[in-house]
């Protein structure tokens, strides 16, 4: 990514927000892609999201790397 680790602890701290072309970048550097698209909003989603953003950095990597094992399980599953 080119970011010093100073950076990358300020975005995990949330000292300071990344803009757009860096999230991309860190998307793709995850070997993902972001797409965007407009919908109606939906705060449903809230109380989720500050849940994970509370927890330890670690613990968010670990459950996403879960969630996106399962995917994979589904996807496989469904072939």
């Amino acid at each position: 990514m080119n970011r010093s680790q100073s950076q990358i602890a300020r975005w995990e701290r949330g000292d300071v927000k990344p803009s757009l072309e860096t999230l991309r970048e860190l998307i793709r550097a995850c070997g993902l892609e972001l797409t965007l698209r407009l919908a109606n909003y939906d705060d449903s989603y809230d109380e989720w999201i500050e849940h994970y953003l509370a927890l330890p950095v670690e613990e968010r990597i670990e459950q996403a790397f879960a969630r996106a094992a399962e995917v994979r399980e589904l996807e496989e599953a469904a072939r």
